[in-house]
């Protein structure tokens, strides 16, 4: 139902050897020729309507404007199929493996999935090289029907550089023309620089974009505290920021990702070796909402969002949940866990690196622990607090027996 006036005869080259001649709607055409079902299939046509705002003339323009540049970065042979790590060669893998972009495993406060890119650590064999892992990682995020319904924000980090080459306008200008291609609903941009001169740079592009890619830019100029508290103002979790205070780029979280992306992969390829489309029918939970429940231990899953709000909604039943019989109690977690399920989390565990819902069975599992865990804390609070008092009762009895 797609139709376009893209009549772009642009030329472009591939590493693969292959020229495309005929512009977007020549690619649009091989693809459709290659494999019809990939192409018209309403799951992947859906990504495009979405980052449109369902403007079907703008999704339609992206679409052809999709397979010309997935044409240019990985040849025709892999034009309609879903791209995979092992479809990075040795220097994507390298650059990918840096962590220069990485997918944070948090989204920001608004839901949004947050895309980082350390430019300022950018290390690329080709610009090219660079744009297959950016490929990759946004493709990869976009399998979760989360993001593209939020949208994602992304980040560029340009301060404090080591190198030259962070400051290669060829990486901002190749990602400004990929992100317009992809079935992204960018719902923000920040630009975090401390050069003056990458500064004036990075607001002379944002005067060539369109009124409303520029309404959704930022460019934050400043120390690395002053871009992270700057960028916490617009709901950017400081918690996972890739970027230590001295620097360093952290890839701890990043290589989990990899790893998860490797397992979600295997198990895809198993389930449907014979499709190359088959990825799109499956919703794939790449980063957590913002409400769901994390099943697991430690500190980053006590302070995730959702876990937080199941505390609080624990707490405000625990007085009914503690007079209550034990069929009661189970009734009371059941209402809990429809409470959290009703304003949209899931209960979540994270079963060989791959986040997976669990049933209600287990989720009734973590609610029961979290009133026990709580009645416990109840107990030692005021357990604390009686020994206080009784400590400042003697405290003062004593001293009164002392100016008697």
């Amino acid at each position: 139902g797609f139709t376009s006036n893209n009549n772009n005869n642009n030329n472009s080259n591939n590493d693969n050897g292959f020229r495309n001649n005929g512009g977007p709607a020549a690619a649009y055409e091989l693809a459709e020729a290659m494999s019809p079902e990939y192409v018209q299939d309403p799951h992947f046509r859906l990504m495009f309507l979405r980052a449109s705002h369902f403007n079907t003339e703008q999704a339609a323009n992206r679409l052809l404007g999709h397979f010309e540049k997935k044409l240019e970065l990985f040849g025709p042979n892999k034009l309609c199929k879903k791209i995979t790590i092992d479809d990075l060669d040795s220097d994507d893998m390298e650059c990918l493996m840096s962590g220069q972009s990485q997918l944070l495993p948090y989204r920001d406060r608004s839901g949004r999935a947050v895309f980082f890119q350390a430019l300022s650590h950018y290390r690329y064999r080709e610009v090219t090289n660079a744009m297959r892992v950016v490929y990759y990682i946004l493709m990869s995020a976009l399998e979760d029907e989360e993001t593209q319904r939020r949208g994602i924000v992304c980040v560029v980090y340009n301060v404090e550089p080591r190198s030259p080459l962070s400051n290669d306008p060829r990486i901002y200008l190749n990602v400004y023309q990929l992100l317009p291609k992809l079935p992204i609903r960018m719902m923000g941009a920040h630009y975090c620089v401390q050069d003056a001169h990458l500064r004036l740079f990075m607001s002379s592009i944002r005067i060539a974009m369109s009124r409303e890619v520029r309404l959704r830019s930022r460019v934050h100029h400043g120390s690395h505290q002053e871009c992270i508290y700057t960028l916490m103002t617009f709901g950017v979790p400081r918690k996972c920021f890739p970027i230590s205070p001295s620097g360093d780029l952290l890839v701890d979280k990043h290589g989990e990702f990899l790893a998860m992306r490797r397992r979600q992969e295997a198990a895809w390829a198993a389930r449907n070796h014979t499709s190359h489309h088959a990825h799109l029918h499956e919703n794939i939970i790449v980063v957590p909402r913002n409400d769901d429940v994390l099943l697991g231990r430690g500190r980053p899953f006590q302070e995730h969002a959702g876990n937080m709000r199941c505390n609080y909604v624990v707490l405000s039943t625990m007085e009914k949940y503690e007079e209550a019989s034990r069929n009661d109690k189970t009734t009371i977690a059941r209402n809990v866990i429809n409470k959290i399920k009703g304003y949209g989390g899931r209960f979540l565990k994270q079963h060989e690196g791959v986040w997976e819902e669990v049933d209600d069975s287990e989720a009734l599992r973590k609610i029961s622990h979290s009133f026990r865990t709580h009645r416990q804390l109840l107990k030692a609070h005021q357990s604390s607090t009686n020994e206080g008092g009784n400590n400042s009762k003697k405290n003062t009895s004593d001293k009164r027996h002392r100016e008697d």
